[in-house]
């Protein structure tokens, strides 16, 4: 993590230039969807204004209005003439998959909900949510969504986890288990890739209803039904209940969805299935892990989602912070791995009964 200090001019600067950040984020996506990114992404060197909105039918108002706060910002360049080209910002903007997916998740799922980021932290709900549905969370309503908004979050979600799908699974199968409980499966893609990579394996998926619908059809659609089981339970009911003799328990990308009380708390009520051979294997993306500045950049961002729109009170955990939770529970991290680009992989056991 790097901690840069500017001098008076550099930090007024940076000062004034957040400010505008909000509306230079909408005119990022306005010369995206209107067509004028990909016009000058398509159609190499210097283009007029007069000539851009005549191929996209956009007023040469609208284009040069647009153009003009995109070049402070590198996502065009401007010539001498006023004319403009695609810059290297706007290039990965239309190419790189990651950066589309994160512009269209903040845009159709944070934007507005953003505006109520302040009294989402006084009341420590997602306040923000309401401009989507009226759920207490969001992942009472992820099958509810409107349909650009759905697939934004989606796009979102299995970027970031369907990821990790290939390294993880060698850690998986290394003690040949023949029973998993995915605790939040979601969608159900990680058991499926489980019962493509292993003939036996038994999985049975714990998440809210509407999740293990969706789930079950994804599996049926693949002919799996008969390894893979549906548990609905809400894990945080005060009665837990949860499927028993399981040999791993997995957990991706799931307790970043919680607060750390609340993390706690599961934690402890799985152990109630668990004998001491269980594993429990538990993948985040912690915010301070990361190769890259941009990285920890978006999961910082993605805290911020957590608590004006997602539910409020969890976040993209620090991997420090994250042990120290795990330190208040009934496990104890037995190995470590890196996983994809992003990710962490820990690996838990029952603490010894001498500890």
């Amino acid at each position: 993590m790097k901690n840069n200090k500017l001098n008076a001019l550099e930090a007024i600067n940076q000062a004034q230039i957040l400010t505008f950040y909000p509306i230079v984020f909408q005119a990022v996506i306005a010369s995206k969807r209107l067509g004028i990114l990909e016009f000058l992404n398509n159609n190499k060197g210097y283009h007029s204004v007069v000539e851009i909105s005549q191929e996209i039918s956009i007023s040469e108002y609208g284009v040069k209005l647009l153009l003009d706060m995109l070049s402070k910002v590198n996502v065009v360049i401007r010539d001498e003439k006023d004319d403009f080209t695609i810059g290297l910002v706007g290039f990965f903007l239309i190419n790189d998959k990651q950066t589309a997916i994160n512009l269209d998740f903040v845009q159709d799922v944070c934007y507005k909900g953003a505006f109520h980021l302040t009294e989402s932290i006084e009341k420590q709900k997602p306040i923000g949510l309401q401009e989507l549905g009226s759920w207490e969370t969001i992942y009472e309503g992820l099958l509810d969504l409107p349909s650009d908004v759905s697939k934004s979050w989606f796009n979102f979600d299995h970027f970031y986890s369907d990821a990790i799908f290939k390294d993880a699974m060698e850690i998986v199968l290394s003690s040949a288990p023949k029973k998993i409980m995915d605790i939040g499966g979601n969608t159900g893609k990680f058991a499926l890739e489980l019962c493509k990579h292993d003939q036996t394996i038994e999985i049975t998926i714990v998440d809210l209803k509407n999740q293990l619908l969706t789930a079950e059809k994804r599996i049926d659609a693949n002919n799996f039904s008969g390894r893979v089981t549906f548990f609905e339970q809400d894990m945080l009911s005060k009665d837990i209940t949860l499927p028993q003799k399981n040999e791993i328990i997995w957990m991706s990308q799931f307790l970043d969805c919680f607060s750390e009380f609340q993390i706690e708390d599961i934690l402890n009520n799985i152990t109630k299935v668990m004998d001491k051979n269980t594993r429990v294997l538990i993948v985040e993306t912690f915010w301070d892990n990361q190769k890259f500045d941009a990285a920890e950049h978006c999961l910082l961002g993605t805290s911020l989602y957590f608590t004006c729109i997602a539910n409020g009170n969890s976040r993209m955990y620090s991997e420090k912070d994250f042990k120290a939770i795990i330190s208040k529970t009934q496990l104890q991290i037995t190995n470590q791995y890196t996983v994809g680009e992003y990710h962490t992989l820990l690996e838990l056991k029952l603490k010894d009964t001498d500890e």
